[in-house]
């Protein structure tokens, strides 16, 4: 009985120290940008596009991922988080409101088939380095 107690106690501890641990990498990810979720207009506009993307049939599965780089907000869909290419969307964000911009070729591509209401791109971005974010 005493040795079951005590190694309960140890698992305990070990346990304990584990958890802490994974805390500290939480915290640590966090502080560093990598777990920041995105505010819910931008959620929403992945949800479009990722409808848009399967409706059009353009990526099946698509994976659609959203990265706050400075003060704006970028989508990358693609058709695996392994690939390279796939159309790249700015978020701009009003409010509760959002506006879709494909900033690159594909996303132009892909919008022009239809389904997604995207406005004109306002400001300039240099794709390579937000591309490199992913």
């Amino acid at each position: 009985m005493t040795t079951l107690t005590e190694t309960t106690s140890t698992t305990s501890k070990s346990g304990r120290k584990y958890g802490l641990i994974a805390l500290g990498t939480l915290i640590a990810l966090a502080a560093l940008g990598k777990l920041v979720a995105p505010p819910e207009p931008v959620e929403k506009a992945i949800g479009d596009l990722v409808i848009n993307y399967k409706q059009q049939s353009i990526y099946n599965p698509v994976a659609c991922d959203a990265k706050e780089i400075g003060p704006d907000w970028f989508v990358l869909c693609r058709q695996n988080t392994a690939a390279t290419i796939g159309g790249l969307y700015h978020i701009a964000l009003s409010g509760e409101q959002y506006y879709i911009t494909p900033i690159n070729g594909k996303a132009r591509q892909h919008t022009e088939r239809g389904g997604l209401t995207v406005y004109e791109k306002q400001k300039r971005f240099d794709v390579p380095v937000i591309l490199a974010e992913y």
